[in-house]
């Protein structure tokens, strides 16, 4: 049996962390390590990996500029590598993202203009590399997001304006969980933004992880 983990080193690498375990023992039998190297990382670089519809994710999250996407097989060989494009944007923060099968890629995060003006977003990468859409999405600010094997992408988050979640010209109903088609279209939302705006409990919507299916969500 074998389960794969995977994390970002220092120095430029991403490592790659295969746990070979045997039918009858409880914890890993040895622990095979490799390391990736991508010409474009650097010592600066930072990111995260997640594994995902049969391949492995991994973000760059190198502060301010166009986010790139690399995907790699389960051997860690580099399938494709894509930086998004963003027009009208000074300054780039993208949180979560997920791909498809068929090596699309679709991100959430922000983009700050040129005054320093933040707005949130949704963008949508074909798996060819060409950014296909970039969805501007405010008030709603999405911070989570994840695939179902349908190609349906589902997001968790709340409206908000100068970051006041209250704000009058809001609507207290709106959906935290929304779900759009693979065009980007909105397709519904769900769970009124009042529940979770009380003591302790917004943070559910904004630290975390969702998980969904063609027919099941959690976070």
């Amino acid at each position: 049996m074998i389960c794969e983990r995977s994390s970002l080193a220092l120095s430029g690498l991403l490592v790659l962390a295969r746990l070979v375990m045997a039918a009858d023992a409880p914890g890993p039998v040895t622990i095979q390590v490799k390391n990736i190297a991508l010409d474009s990382l650097t010592d600066q670089s930072r990111g995260s990996m997640k594994w995902s519809h049969g391949a492995f994710l991994f973000q760059n999250v190198t502060e301010g500029g166009p986010p790139t996407f690399y995907t790699l097989d389960r051997e860690g060989q580099l399938i494709s590598e894509v930086t998004a494009a963003i027009p009208e944007s000074a300054h780039i923060s993208v949180g979560t993202c997920d791909r498809r099968d068929d090596n699309s890629i679709v991100f959430i995060g922000q983009a700050w203009s040129a005054y320093g003006q933040p707005t949130p977003l949704i963008g949508m990468i074909s798996g060819g590399g060409k950014t296909e859409r970039v969805i501007r999405t405010a008030p709603y600010w999405p911070y989570m997001l994840s695939i179902a094997a349908d190609g349906i992408f589902w997001t968790l988050g709340y409206e908000m304006v100068n970051h006041k979640t209250s704000a009058p010209q809001l609507d207290p109903n709106a959906g935290v969980l929304r779900h759009f088609d693979r065009s980007g279209k909105l397709l519904g939302a769900s769970g009124p933004q009042s529940q979770f705006m009380k003591l302790y409990t917004g943070y559910r919507l904004d630290d975390g992880y969702i998980a969904v299916t063609n027919d099941r969500i959690g976070w």
